[in-house]
């Protein structure tokens, strides 16, 4: 994990809570970020990730709890008087102004001298490769250029946080690849502590020290890409990472048998710490295809050029298996399937997650 060890950029958010009328967008949420981390908050559409953002940033005031930043609580300042720059997903920039006034626009805010402005516009430019369009308009930029104009913008003032809302969203798939590596060696290069706001899943595992995973109005998780992913804490965290996401299947354990509908498995090893109805979570990479396993049977096989979804039926469950390598399935075909008993997640009936093995 990456941190300044200066007390720098350190994000705390303690109890806060915020209500739209009689909807709870948020409720409890706490929360703490390190100097220098790159800090994604992650969930599907409505969780409360941008509202917690916004209120990071200002732009919303909770009805509950504190937000602090190094330790001063910052919970009612306004905007600009918070040390913190924003990269919305619209970019939101001002179309009647050159690239170089767009950038340079924060710093007229607070009566900088036109110089110091000409030089920090210019090397701010330089961060992100877009010093030789400091004379252009917004509207004779590309997406990509529109998107890294923003970004300069946010760090020409040398913030302590930099907060981002789903920026890379409205660039295709191979510039968003692209943008998101050098997003990533920006926030190394400046040692600026990173908030960033995404319901990709993808961009979150890539480019994350930690993440927290938001849903329903609270967080359900937080830790680093590895552990969230490695051991999700509920079915819900477990049923919404991955892609394709986790087979989740009801059954009941006893030991050395796991009885599900129309099949019963037995695994290697007897599994022990828990007897009774549970919820088994299997990647759909941890199932292999074996001359002798548990019948199966293909429903359809899905070729993504570099590996393959199939979609199996296992007694009277649905599962996905990915395979990383191609081969042909027929639709009807009996198949025999194993699990890697290793890496199999066990949640019980509230859907927790089960130390058991």
């Amino acid at each position: 994990m990456r941190g300044s060890g200066n007390g720098l950029g350190r994000v705390r958010l303690q109890g806060v809570g915020k209500r739209f009328g009689d909807y709870s967008a948020l409720e409890g949420i706490d929360l703490a970020v390190n100097p220098g981390e790159f800090f994604s908050l992650l969930g599907p559409s409505g969780s409360g990730k941008t509202t917690t953002l916004r209120i990071i940033a200002g732009l919303e005031m909770p009805e509950d709890g504190a937000v602090f930043l190094d330790d001063a609580e910052i919970t009612r300042l306004s905007p600009g008087a918070r040390d913190a720059a924003m990269v919305f997903q619209s970019y939101a920039l001002y179309p009647h102004m050159t690239v170089a006034r767009n950038i340079g626009f924060p710093l007229r805010m607070v009566r900088t001298p036109k110089a110091e402005i000409d030089r920090l516009v210019r090397q701010a430019a330089q961060r992100v490769s877009i010093e030789h369009l400091l004379d252009r308009r917004p509207g004779q930029l590309s997406g990509g250029q529109q998107q890294r104009c923003a970004l300069a913008r946010a760090i020409v003032r040398s913030p302590k946080l930099f907060l981002l809302d789903e920026p890379l969203s409205n660039l295709d798939a191979r510039l968003r690849l692209q943008t998101r590596t050098e997003l990533k060696q920006l926030q190394r290069t400046l040692g600026v502590t990173a908030i960033y706001v995404t319901h990709d899943q993808e961009e979150a595992m890539t480019l994350s020290d930690r993440m927290a995973i938001f849903m329903d109005g609270r967080i359900v998780q937080v830790g680093t890409p590895e552990e969230v992913y490695g051991r999700p804490a509920s079915t819900a965290v477990a049923g919404f990472l991955g892609s394709p996401p986790m087979n989740l299947i009801d059954a009941v354990l006893d030991g050395e048998r796991l009885e599900m509908p129309g099949a019963v498995l037995s695994p290697p090893t007897p599994i022990v710490g828990f007897r009774g109805p549970v919820t088994i979570g299997v990647r759909p990479g941890d199932i292999s295809f074996v001359e002798s396993g548990f019948p199966a049977v293909v429903e359809l096989a899905e070729l993504l050029g570099d590996s393959m979804i199939v979609d199996l039926r296992l007694g009277e469950v649905a599962l996905k298996a990915r395979l990383l390598q191609n081969r042909h399935f027929g639709e009807g075909e009996p198949v025999q399937i194993a699990f890697d008993w290793q890496r199999i997640h066990f949640f019980d009936p509230s859907g927790a997650r089960l130390a058991v093995g």
